[in-house]
């Protein structure tokens, strides 16, 4: 009587079928799953953003002069309205930063409000999910009568 050892052909075929259906529903989650989480850290950036443009109009009494710096610069020597970098992930900085982001961070101010918004890079790009750009603004509003009060 023969032994056999190892599997049939068919068997083969089979157990290929079936990872082949099992990754072409896993990696386009998984991919989908990486987006969300990019999606995420630029939302992350915009409030952290937003805290320190809060700060500095604590300290300026006005939104105007804080900028975006480039994440290639050497942040020793930044100017204190300097504020956040360019491009998100924010910590990298090598020479090709600007093709290899996954967000751009902008950012417009008059006195009183500031208007940040995060646009999709690259393969962060998903025009079927609407999300192509995030916007946070926010306005500042002086509460109370600043005359001086008289007493009579």
């Amino acid at each position: 009587m023969l032994k056999s050892y190892g599997f049939t052909l068919l068997e083969l075929l089979v157990s290929l079928a079936i990872v082949g259906i099992l990754v072409s529903i896993a990696v386009p989650t998984y991919q989908s799953q990486i987006r969300d989480v990019y999606r995420s850290e630029a939302q992350v950036a915009l409030q952290s953003l937003a805290v320190t443009l809060e700060t500095h109009y604590r300290q300026q009494l006005s939104y105007v002069g804080a900028e975006l710096y480039d994440n290639d610069a050497d942040r020793s020597a930044l100017d204190t309205d300097q504020l956040f970098p360019k491009y998100l992930p924010k910590d990298y900085s090598g020479e090709d930063y600007a093709e290899q982001s996954r967000y751009l961070l902008s950012l417009e101010t008059t006195p009183n409000t500031y208007s940040l918004s995060a646009t999709a890079q690259g393969v962060q790009v998903d025009t079927a999910s609407g999300w192509a750009t995030l916007r946070q603004w926010q306005k500042h509003r002086i509460r109370g009568d600043l005359r001086p009060h008289l007493s009579k």
